[in-house]
């Protein structure tokens, strides 16, 4: 066999290739066997399953839209190949070693979830959560905000390494942040998407260009900002003239102060880490300023000048955050 065709064979691989979802085997009456106790997996399509664990236990059985399969043995585990072959799943083709989420979903995969990823700077992989919802989706979550489970009063160590859950409230960590973005040949840099819901369930989202977070402090950098037009977010990083942007800032956490602040630290005085400016209310102002990492609250602090969850003069409303990132032109 010619060495080009072997080549060939090996520039694609069968793995795998599923969002990440925590599925519970249940206890409940088996209608088929005389309400018998019995195990089952209530969900539609098994093979969505990355982990199985056991659940709790109801009394009566559920009425559902679909008919699911009843077993005397509960069946765990963590390996999604040991899953996908108890339920005869198929496998996706797809590249091997995946540099970004872009690639995983220009391979015909649209779920959302966690994947490993290969850039270049992370030849062994990285875990990250990837959002494919959109048309033009693949993008790598690097901040997320749900709920109050999660602190982000955190140190510089933890800002730096990351922390949380990834696939509810987590920072991915800047030292990935930096090594991502560092500038490639040829390439184009990344694109960073804000995605906010505020407590009426709408959103706003908006886009800016030339994101890059680098040097030993974590300077942040951002390029052009496009709202989008049905519902826009207001450019709270790149903004010039009275109010103190974030761009070019380095990030402060309590430990670490390095905003520019004369008089106090901004993650001390503000709680979270960011790419704090200045925080006072007069240094700050009283216009568009950002923060969200702050404390997690559907409702007013008062106690503060500018604590919370902040985004322009949304703050007290901001229930769900996110922020994400792709190449440009991908």
């Amino acid at each position: 066999m010619a060495v080009e065709t072997i080549l060939g064979l090996v520039a694609l691989v069968v793995v795998p290739l599923v969002s990440s979802e925590v599925c519970h085997y249940g206890n409940e009456p088996d209608p088929s066997h005389g309400n018998k106790l019995r195990w089952v997996l209530p969900v539609r399509d098994p093979c969505r399953c990355t982990v199985i664990r056991l659940g709790g236990m109801n009394s009566m059985t559920p009425k559902r839209a679909f008919q699911p399969k009843y077993e005397d043995q509960p069946f765990t585990t963590k390996e999604v190949t040991e899953i996908r072959k108890k339920f005869n799943c198929s496998d996706v083709t797809q590249p091997t070693n995946p540099a970004d989420c872009q690639a995983i979903k220009e391979s015909g995969q649209d779920m959302s979830g966690m994947y490993t990823i290969y850039p270049s700077q992370y030849p062994n992989g990285i875990d990250v959560y990837c959002d494919m919802t959109t048309d033009n989706g693949g993008w790598i979550v690097f901040q997320r905000r749900v709920n109050d489970t999660v602190s982000f009063i955190r140190s510089w160590a933890e800002y730096r390494d990351g922390f949380g859950d990834k696939e509810e409230s987590f920072w991915l960590g800047n030292e990935v942040l930096r090594r991502l973005t560092e500038p490639v040949a040829g390439e184009k840099g990344w694109q960073m998407e804000v995605r906010l819901t505020i407590n009426d369930g709408s959103q706003q989202y908006g886009v800016y260009n030339d994101f890059r977070v680098d040097g030993e402090n974590y300077i942040l950098h951002v390029g052009e900002f496009q709202a989008d037009p049905d519902n826009p977010l207001g450019d709270c990083l790149s903004l010039t003239g009275d109010e103190p942007p974030s761009n070019g800032q380095p990030f402060t956490t309590h430990d670490q102060d390095n905003d520019a602040e004369p008089t106090m630290n901004c993650a001390d005085e503000l709680k979270g880490g960011w790419w704090f400016n200045r925080c006072t209310e007069t240094g700050w102002g009283v216009g568009p300023h950002s923060n969200l990492n702050g404390e997690y609250s559907q409702e007013p602090l008062d106690d503060q000048y500018g604590r919370g969850i902040v985004w322009s003069l949304t703050y007290p409303q901001i229930t769900r955050t996110e922020m994400k990132m792709r190449r440009r032109g991908g």
